[in-house]
């Protein structure tokens, strides 16, 4: 069993397999796409565990969007100033900010409000989760996610029921049609390491080694995820740039 430091760290080392694409081959880049389908969603599991324990909510999705902003900012630099050959667009905290937001909305519903906030409530948080399962990184995954989470947070079976069902769902509306059409094995086999949003599950297995115990405290704990995440994509950016590769 895991504490939730050391989850962190080897689901941000097998992260890291699912950017390394401008140095390996297509093959081996289609594998490890399939292989970290995992990672996203562990993330989104751990900010119900920090939404749950946090003493200031609003810091806590405060902080998910001020690091969205430095993401963004960076991906700016990268993308038009410095025009490197590979594109970051990636931005998980944004996804996490936007999947925080829902929690808090959710949390608003549940205090004593009129009928008309409750609308605007519900509302809001039917606009904010359409926009966010569209516009974010893997919100369409991401956000379904949390939310079944946070729901079924005190019941592992009827979590795990939840995510297979929305694996299902995920597999026949948009991951299957493009495996079944495929000519040829090798065809097969890279429809079905690109069209795999449906493997996000392969997360199950990892939540049942977390023990529920956070780990160090320590700042470099806390903000370990924060600084690797945009580093390691902007380095492997700018190394591409160097050596002359792309996706």
């Amino acid at each position: 069993m895991f504490n939730r430091n050391q989850l962190k760290i080897a689901m941000m080392g097998l992260m890291t397999l699912d950017h390394i694409a401008p140095f390996i081959t297509g093959e081996w880049a289609t594998f490890f796409h399939a292989l970290t389908r995992c990672v996203a969603v562990f993330f989104g599991y751990m900010l119900v565990e920090g939404f749950h324990y946090t003493r200031n909510q609003k810091g806590y999705i405060g902080r998910l969007y001020g690091w969205a902003l430095v993401m963004l900012a960076g991906n700016f630099v990268i993308n038009h100033l410095l025009q490197g050959p590979v594109q970051i667009h990636n931005n998980i905290f944004l996804t996490l900010a936007v999947g925080a937001t829902l929690l808090y909305l959710i949390e608003l519903f549940q205090r004593g409000l009129s009928t008309p906030k409750k609308f605007m409530l519900v509302l809001g948080f039917l606009i904010l989760l359409l926009v966010g399962s569209v516009l974010t990184e893997g919100g369409i995954v991401v956000l379904p996610f949390i939310l079944i989470t946070y729901f079924t947070k005190n019941n592992w079976i009827r979590r795990d029921f939840l995510y297979v069902l929305f694996a299902l769902v995920l597999l026949v509306l948009f991951d299957l049609s493009p495996i079944l059409q495929s000519q040829t094995s090798r065809e097969f086999w890279l429809n079905l390491g690109f069209n795999s949003s449906w493997m996000f599950i392969t997360v199950i297995p990892i939540l049942h080694l977390y023990n529920g115990e956070k780990g160090s405290s320590k700042p470099w704990a806390k903000y370990l995820f924060y600084v690797y995440y945009p580093l390691h994509l902007w380095g492997i950016a700018l190394l591409a740039m160097v050596l002359g590769t792309s996706y």
